[in-house]
């Protein structure tokens, strides 16, 4: 019986190779815790000691990635590798709903992506990333890759003013 190819698979068979040696695992542990864009938000970093830490991810992203109940992380020179199963990484994270998007609530975790990309939250409350590829790995397991750099940075910025300052009370970059 012939297979008729599908839009799908054809896709994925482009799709470049994740190199694990490449990347590598975040040094946080499971259980550890602690505007209108043009481009649609699909990871947000959020790190406030008064509203927590958190990485949201999109529901598109989470669909790509077949919708897992944990998510892998590998953390590259040039960005977030994020999937289901990623080769030679151990370390998971659960995913929780909030809203309609899937969140990791681990502090550790932001702290050392932050440290990392050395992501300046002076003023800010969360930085959001709308530029995303896939890659595949050797066995066809799908990955988002988000490359942090200068350019790929959309700055969400609240801030409280005093009431002489009411006007500016909301900006975003």
């Amino acid at each position: 019986m012939d297979t008729i190819p599908n839009e799908e698979n054809q896709i994925a068979d482009m799709l470049p190779i994740y190199e694990s040696a490449r990347f590598e695992a975040p040094a946080t542990q499971k259980g550890q815790r602690g505007s209108k864009k043009e481009s649609p938000v699909l990871l947000t970093v959020v790190n406030t000691k008064r509203n927590g830490m958190r990485i949201a991810i999109s529901p598109i992203v989470m669909a790509q990635l077949g919708s897992p109940e944990t998510i892998q992380i590998a953390i590259g020179e040039d960005g977030i590798a994020l999937a289901a199963y990623l080769p030679d990484n151990q370390t998971r994270f659960e995913v929780k709903k909030m809203g309609n998007k899937a969140v990791i609530y681990c502090a550790p975790l932001v702290r050392e992506v932050t440290e990392i990309f050395d992501l300046d939250f002076s003023g800010r409350t969360s930085i959001s990333f709308s530029e995303i590829s896939y890659m595949q790995t050797v066995e066809g397991q799908r990955i988002a890759f988000f490359q942090i750099s200068e350019r790929s940075l959309q700055v969400s910025v609240t801030k409280t003013f005093t009431s002489q300052e009411a006007l500016l009370d909301k900006v975003t970059i």
